[in-house]
């Protein structure tokens, strides 16, 4: 709390904030209105240095901390892994994180509450272990019949349905989770000071964000459905996420 400010004062600006924070659409507000106030309580929690702790909303998440944390996911043979490629942005999002890739060093960099990005970074990298389990099963197996594409193109097509079917259902966990905690204030306070101090650490790092083009090749649509297949197949209910990886 900032030492300037007086007990009276404090606590004029606790209740205020409190207030801002039950503005939610459960309680009569719209969207627009709710991620207004959410706004304004990360501005004001900045400007006097509160945590939530001094507004008493939530001691685990008063807690932690925010910051960028990068983390390689690679392949063997240099580059991003698809798990990387396809799915950082969706498995960050879930953790209430952003994220980007680095060319440079083949990073990706998830920026949130510290316990979250440890967690994104975490089922990144199980996913990518379910991945190329899932790969091999299908090269050894069912794609030593497939002809006319070499082992890239079906590595990619088989990767990129894996991808496409994991997000789905990443995206509607996301969904189903957001649903039933709709309202909150905590929750609608958390996306807006994630989004507003990510912005801020890439302006502070003179970082610009580019989006990638999407690129056309000549695929498999059989590989490509296979890899929908067994994206459907991994356990992503908090149990095993592939053959041996645990998700905590």
């Amino acid at each position: 709390m900032n030492p300037q400010v007086g007990r009276d004062q404090r606590q004029k600006l606790i209740h205020r904030i409190r207030a801002l924070m039950d503005k939610t659409e459960d309680n009569g507000c719209t969207e627009a209105e709710a991620l207004t106030a959410a706004g304004m309580v990360d501005k004001l929690m900045q400007e006097y240095d509160l945590t939530f702790k001094d507004v008493n909303v939530d001691e685990e998440m008063a807690a932690s901390s925010f910051g960028a944390r990068s983390r390689r996911h690679t392949l063997y043979r240099g580059g991003f892994h698809e798990s990387a490629q396809y799915l950082c942005s969706t498995v960050a999002g879930y953790f209430d994180c952003k994220a980007f890739m680095r060319k440079a060093d083949t990073s990706v960099l998830i920026f949130g509450e510290k316990d979250d990005s440890q967690s994104a970074h975490q089922m990144l990298a199980m996913l990518a272990l379910a991945m190329d389990q899932e790969w091999e099963r299908y090269r050894k197996g069912e794609g030593r019949s497939e002809h006319g594409h070499t082992i890239a193109q079906l590595r990619k097509s088989f990767m990129l349905g894996m991808a496409v079917r994991l997000k789905e259902r990443v995206l509607e966990l996301k969904a189903a989770r957001s649903h039933a905690s709709r309202g909150t204030a905590l929750v609608v306070v958390k996306g807006q000071v994630v989004t507003d101090r990510f912005a801020k650490y890439l302006r502070d790092s003179g970082i610009q964000l580019q989006s990638r083009r999407a690129r056309s090749f000549s695929g498999s649509a059989s590989a490509i459905n296979a890899g929908k297949s067994a994206g459907g197949r991994v356990d992503l209910g908090g149990k095993k996420v592939g053959g041996t990886g645990q998700l905590s």
